[in-house]
Parts: structure tokens; C-alpha cells; sequence
């Protein structure tokens, strides 16, 4: 657990990156879009819409989410021809975070209750990474930490996703087989909810305390103070 202390980012970087990323995002958007309105009007519709599942695939985070909780209720869907396109449910690739270093910003002095722990996550979502760890007092616990930037770019992803869905509801009015702008919207408030990790946090330790001496139901213990 020694080692030199890391410093953060200036706010200045930082705003420059997520600047950076928001205007990538942008562009691929534009052209997904633009690529599809093209497909669309060719008459291409497998194609069509298996470009646009491959393309969203890999972007990553919350566009692989709107596949499996939007998309995936939609012929967009049915019609993508990818043999590898169930991976979407599995465990997605890791990112190089620098969990020390985001324990530190984060705790602070409280970071000295770990003995243990372990840089390497076992398991990843769309928005975060999973970590075992224990603690001095001898639980083994696990840390769920956000993927890199995830806080300073969902909402701007979300409105590109919106504008994407208006555009692809736009093109597909007739064939479609859900209302794309309500599912759009459940989607927006779901994904909010599942990357508040302090809501989710007391959300479980009072689950924890309501169904802690039941006899078939266990539920995880949450450690708020950390």
C-alpha cells in the first residue's frame, strides 16, 4: 500500500480531454448517422442496421447498453447479422485504471482501512469495473469503481444516443415495433439511477439492514464510510 502519491489531473487537462472525447463522439455519431441515412436509401436494410449495432459496439459504455436495453426489443436487433453480437452480454474488455490512484482521490486517509488490494479487476460492465480487496479487519470485500471519464461524459452521450434514435425513428417509422422516443426516455432515467454508485450504495446497505437474519436471502454488506 506504499507508494508515491499521485497528483490529479488540472482542472484545465481535464476539460480539454472530455472536450476532446465529446467532439470524437460527435463526429462518429454524424457519421453513423449520416451512413445510415445513405443504407436507408438504398434499400439496405440488414445492412444497415448491422452497421449500426457494429459501430455502437464499438464505442463502448453506454452505447453497448442502449443495444441491450433498447435495441434489443427492435428489429434493428433481429436483423443484426454478427455471429459474435451475444458477447455484448458478457463480461466487456477492461480498462487500465489506476485503482490506487482513484482510492486516493476518493478516501483519502480512510484508504489505510485496506490490507489488500488487488490492481486487477475480475469482471467489467458497460460503466464499471469490479475489484476484490480486504479489509484490515478481515472482511473480504469488493470495489466497484466508474470506468474513466464515465461522470463527465454520459449525459452528452445520451443526447447523441437521442439524437441518433430520433433520426433512426425518423428513417424506420414504418417498420419499427416499439415507440423508440418512450424507450429513449426510460432508458435516459435507467441509466442515470445505475451510474449513481452512492445511491446504489445506500440502496443495498438498506436492503442489507431489512433482510440481514432471513433465513434464504442474503444480502451483501454495504461499508458506507468507505
Amino acid at each position: 500500500m506504499r507508494g508515491a502519491k499521485i497528483m490529479k489531473p488540472s482542472n484545465k487537462q481535464q476539460q480539454q480531454l472530455v472536450k476532446s472525447i465529446k467532439k470524437n463522439r460527435r463526429n462518429r455519431i454524424i457519421k453513423i448517422i449520416a451512413k445510415s441515412i445513405y443504407l436507408n436509401r438504398m434499400g439496405n436494410k440488414e445492412d444497415l442496421y448491422t452497421y449500426v449495432c457494429d459501430e455502437f459496439t464499438m464505442m463502448g459504455g453506454v452505447y453497448v447498453k442502449f443495444l441491450q436495453g433498447v435495441l434489443l426489443r427492435s428489429e434493428v436487433m433481429r436483423n443484426w447479422h454478427n455471429p459474435d453480437k451475444l458477447k455484448i452480454f458478457e463480461d466487456l474488455d477492461t480498462e487500465s485504471i489506476d485503482l490506487r490512484e482513484v482510492l486516493e482521490l476518493e478516501l483519502g486517509d480512510k484508504l489505510n482501512e485496506f490490507e489488500v488490494i488487488n490492481p486487477v479487476p475480475f469482471a467489467a460492465g458497460s460503466f464499471g469495473q469490479v475489484y476484490y480487496a480486504k479489509l484490515k479487519i478481515g472482511k473480504t470485500v469488493i470495489i466497484k469503481v466508474l470506468r474513466p471519464m464515465i461522470r463527465e461524459t454520459l449525459k452528452y452521450d445520451l443526447k447523441l444516443i437521442s439524437l441518433f434514435t430520433r433520426q433512426l425513428t425518423n428513417m424506420l417509422a414504418n417498420n419499427m415495433d416499439l415507440s423508440l422516443k418512450d424507450a429513449m426516455k426510460d432508458f435516459t432515467q435507467a441509466t442515470m439511477r445505475e451510474t449513481d454508485y452512492v445511491g446504489e450504495a445506500n440502496f443495498a446497505a438498506e436492503m442489507h439492514e431489512t433482510y440481514k437474519n432471513h433465513p434464504k436471502l442474503i444480502i451483501p454488506e454495504t461499508y458506507l464510510s468507505l
